[in-house]
């Protein structure tokens, strides 16, 4: 509805397109979504529309959804699906299953970097504001500079994503791990991770552009997830979106949701009814516009 000025406020996706998260205890996850409630509820007069894209299935975001659905005129739907993989199983009867294709092409990898790199290291450093985190930190940024993303304005080095991660560092710190692919002690290749309540949460994974035919970001996520397998956590989300990459290693799915919730203003209400009424029938007309006749 472009010939209204809205007022929204929604969850923004960085650095691609992320899942959406209330962080907390489980413990705490009902007093903390009420007081959200509370407070969205106080403040409904200063937006006309409250999106929350991306919500995935967590004690604290189901807590908060059900605070939301406390407000009149909200809908919720279907957004987006996450591959996962699940954790308790062991690495040997996990990799078992996973196809010959799979297998074959990683043997080709390990023996393509074993030729060409005296010393290969898979490395997890936790990200936190020691001076291990610093220099970690600094190395991601400087492998992001040379990746073939670096141009993108969502690459880690950019100014916008760079204060992301050094905010969540600050918040979440001992829960932001950094895995790397070190050749001959250079760091080749490396995926940014949240441990959060037995969940492993993959951020943004990264690869400095004149390693790329080697394959060193499909090496570090085999490498890492056999290190992962078993050892405490429950999950391993790959991030939203289906590929082949992640389809070859997940077995099972998580399906995201997007929650609207429209104010008591006038745009507010104007939102409400075009997308609660108009929007479905404009949608159904549609189905039966392309909807075969039958020949006589």
């Amino acid at each position: 509805m472009r010939w209204i000025r809205v007022r929204r406020l929604r969850s923004f996706d960085v650095p691609d397109t992320q899942q959406f998260s209330l962080i907390c205890a489980a413990t705490d996850a009902r007093d903390v979504a009420a007081a959200i409630g509370r407070q969205l509820r106080l403040t409904a007069g200063a937006r006309d529309w409250l999106q929350l894209r991306k919500l995935y299935t967590t004690p604290a975001n189901t807590a908060l959804i059900n605070e939301l659905k406390k407000l009149r005129r909200c809908t919720w739907e279907a957004a987006d699906t996450c591959p996962c993989v699940m954790l308790q199983d062991t690495w040997e009867r996990y990799y078992s299953r996973r196809s010959r294709r799979l297998k074959k092409g990683n043997n080709l990898i390990a023996n393509r970097l074993a030729k060409a790199f005296p010393s290969i290291k898979v490395t997890k450093t936790v990200l936190d504001e020691s001076p291990a985190g610093d220099v970690a930190l600094a190395e991601l940024l400087a492998l992001c500079s040379e990746s073939w993303k670096k141009d993108m304005d969502t690459s880690l080095h950019q100014p916008g994503p760079r204060a992301w991660v050094e905010e969540l560092r600050r918040s979440l710190s001992g829960h932001v791990v950094l895995w790397g692919l070190r050749l001959d002690d250079e760091l080749a290749a490396a995926e940014l991770q949240l441990e959060q309540s037995g969940v492993v949460s993959a951020l943004r994974a990264d690869a400095r552009e004149k390693y790329e035919s080697y394959g060193t970001g499909t090496y570090l996520g085999w490498k890492l997830l056999e290190t992962i397998m078993n050892c405490g956590n429950s999950l391993y989300n790959m991030g939203p979106g289906l590929s082949e990459y992640k389809a070859r290693w997940a077995e099972h799915d998580v399906q995201l949701a997007v929650g609207n919730c429209y104010s008591a203003t006038t745009r507010g209400l104007i939102l409400w009814l075009f997308d609660r009424y108009v929007r479905p029938l404009r949608k159904n007309i549609g189905k039966i516009a392309r909807a075969p006749t039958a020949e006589t």
